[in-house]
């Protein structure tokens, strides 16, 4: 007998199991299996359309309704069109909970200050291609563009360093760890967005320049260069091309940490934060192959995967909207040179189903971001107040 794949929260709901929180499109796919009679109103066409066949008597699936071209909805040849209306809120888990949709996305990093350690009922996003190099791509300038095995969504605190540390220094010439038993540095890689501002805490008695060192590495974790900082904090912008970090710190700091290093995101939060945070690792697969991704969005909450085309070596094939290439600059009515890599931004994107994750705000301040891109869509619970 086959393997079978990991069960999905709609199966779930197929088995009669409880899921809480529950998603919205959730509640009537359960509605529809199990007849219960919770219904938010007003509702989506979509909700309305699921409804409709919860509401059905006879043996009518959500294959067998369909959309026309037109917008309107149908099912055994009878057209009806719902009306648009408000979303209304997801079911929420008891009174004691508030629905709250983090504004001002898509965004780098989505930040909120009254999480509630319940897992988030949406959260939604972004892979964008990774281009190597600077300027423009041509002929004589090579871009090469790579995609993405995995996401690593990452959940954390103010500050964004796990506090694992180890005696040693790096080599400011390569990026590589350095021996030395008098220093202590990061132990692993810190993950940071490229552009964004932090504040480094780093406290001592003597406040000078160069008491500890910033090392900033590529997507790939090739070393890039690095910043000497003071001891009495520092803000430092990440390069436009920089998405982990490590550091090192003076010996005058000695080799035992004193739990009073903070890198805080936002820059602006300038006091020492104990970590607190999580990474979710998602591979991408089609099925049980590994899958690179070179452009799209994932539905962390649904495990939905949409991926835009990609082409090793463009060979002329027909191109929709937006594309990037690794030796061309993208105008509209043009196309990318022959033997190309070319992502096809623009183009329909083709659906992958991945196992659902459920990602958990924490307790008090959140920052959740992703390597693959922006956050586009976030909600999550908070306590009442």
């Amino acid at each position: 007998m086959p393997d079978l794949e990991p069960i999905t929260r709609e199966e779930m709901l197929l088995d009669g199991q409880d899921l809480e929180p529950i998603t919205r499109k959730e509640m009537f796919i359960k509605r529809i299996y199990d007849k219960t009679q919770v219904v938010p109103e007003p509702i989506t066409r979509e909700e309305m359309f699921l409804k409709k066949a919860g509401d059905e008597t006879t043996d009518v699936t959500i294959e067998q309704l369909n959309v026309s071209a037109n917008g309107t909805y149908s099912e055994s040849g009878k057209a009806y069109s719902p009306v648009i209306v408000n979303v209304p809120a997801p079911p929420i888990p008891d009174n004691a909970y508030l629905l709250n949709e983090v504004e001002g996305l898509p965004s780098d990093i989505a930040t909120f200050t009254d999480g509630s350690n319940l897992p988030m009922p949406s959260l939604k996003v972004g892979i964008e291609p990774i281009q190597e190099g600077s300027g423009d791509p041509s002929p004589t300038n090579i871009r090469p563009i790579s995609g993405w095995d995995e996401v690593n969504v990452s959940v954390s605190g103010v500050n964004v360093w796990d506090e694992e540390w180890e005696v040693g220094a790096y080599n400011t010439n390569n990026g590589e760890k350095a021996n030395t038993n008098v220093q202590i540095r990061s132990k692993g890689y810190i993950e940071v967005l490229p552009n964004v501002s932090y504040y480094w805490l780093i406290p001592h008695t003597s406040v000078i320049s160069g008491f500890a060192v910033a090392l900033y590495y590529d997507a790939n974790k090739n070393y890039i260069g690095y910043q000497n900082m003071s001891s009495n904090g520092d803000i430092l912008t990440m390069p436009s091309n920089c998405s982990y970090v490590t550091f090192f710190l003076s010996a005058l700091y000695g080799t035992t940490y004193n739990n009073d290093i903070s890198i805080n995101y936002p820059s602006t939060d300038t006091s020492y934060h104990a970590y607190n945070g999580q990474t979710y690792t998602i591979p991408f697969k089609d099925g049980d192959n590994p899958l690179t991704v070179y452009g799209g969005t994932l539905d962390v909450v649904s495990g939905e995967l949409k991926v835009v085309p990609y082409y090793d070596s463009y060979n002329g094939e027909t191109l929709e909207g937006e594309w990037m290439s690794d030796r061309d600059v993208y105008a509209v009515g043009t196309t990318p040179t022959n033997g190309a890599q070319v992502v096809n931004i623009g183009a329909t994107p083709i659906t992958y189903q991945l196992t659902p994750t459920q990602v958990k705000s924490l307790l008090g301040s959140n920052n959740v971001w992703a390597d693959t891109g922006d956050i586009i869509e976030l909600e999550y619970f908070s306590k009442e107040v």
